[in-house]
């Protein structure tokens, strides 16, 4: 009876050892998706923040991923990326980029991705199609968008929310619903999962 037990405590230890490391490689793995997105990117003539694919991959890692594997993933790439790896917008790394005017918004992605995977994985109205664009939008305006304005205006010395909206928001619009919708209808029509 004793080794029995000695035998189901260590087999224990080793399915959690175990899970630790799959989770980290899934969590590298969605970390890695999203360094790929984030340099899938262009400039608009007035603005210092890129049009990207970043949320795309935060958004995927965020809906395939479940909640500890989408905060692993997006930690990992926020924190290897500040170490130097250069995986952020324009194969840039390291530590100042977060302290840019771009900081903000690579800081929101990690709080978006979790609300994201969170909600999806817990209420059943977030696995329809309109209820899953809707969370989506919430998390990039409400929350990446809103963080990234306001690290924008203190970084630029900007109090005007006008301005702000002008070269931190409004021209990113169009292309994040597009990148939203990109993302809700693989989910749907091309993995089927909902």
């Amino acid at each position: 009876m004793k080794r029995t037990l000695e035998m189901l405590v260590l087999s224990l230890e080793v399915s959690k050892q175990s899970n630790i490391k799959v989770e980290i490689f899934w969590g590298l793995v969605g970390a890695l998706l999203i360094g790929i997105c984030s340099n899938l990117k262009f400039y608009l003539p007035f603005s210092p923040v890129p049009v990207t694919f970043q949320t795309f991959g935060v958004f995927m890692t965020a809906l395939l991923f479940s909640p500890v594997r989408c905060g692993l993933a997006n930690f990992f790439y926020l924190f290897l990326g500040g170490l130097g790896l250069p995986w952020f917008a324009g194969l840039t790394g390291g530590f100042l980029t977060f302290l840019g005017p771009t900081g903000g918004y690579l800081l929101g992605f990690l709080p978006a991705a979790l609300m994201v995977s969170l909600i999806y994985y817990r209420f059943q109205w977030a696995k329809s199609f309109s209820g899953l664009v809707l969370l989506l939008t919430l998390a990039n305006f409400g929350v990446i968008h809103l963080l990234g304005m306001i690290w924008l205006g203190w970084v630029l010395k900007i109090s005007d929310l006008k301005v702000l909206l002008t070269i931190g928001s409004l021209p990113f619009i169009y292309g994040d619903l597009l990148k939203i919708f990109l993302v809700v209808s693989i989910l749907k029509f091309g993995l089927k999962k909902f």
